[in-house]
């Protein structure tokens, strides 16, 4: 019986880019930017849903609380159509 011990097998590629990978700093914010925009994306018409009604009467008005990037010239929340 041998008492050396076995030799751990080699590390894929794909392993070590990804160890690199999350020990980097600005990669794992970066990927954190893309993950918190891609669920915005997809959760836009739960947490904003676009109201297709023209307000003509709320056309061009600054930002406010209501609406939080102002409206354009057809009374549409900017913000709810960024989302979207």
């Amino acid at each position: 019986m041998s008492d050396a011990a076995p030799s751990p097998s080699p590390a894929s590629p794909w392993a070590i880019a990804r160890r690199r990978f999350f020990a980097h700093r600005q990669a794992m914010l970066g990927l954190g930017v893309l993950v918190a925009l891609g669920a915005a994306a997809l959760l836009a018409p739960v947490l904003v849903p676009l109201d297709p009604s023209v307000d003509l009467a709320n056309r061009l008005q600054p930002p406010s609380p209501d609406a939080w990037l102002g409206t354009d010239d057809a009374g549409y929340d900017m913000f709810r159509l960024l989302l979207h």
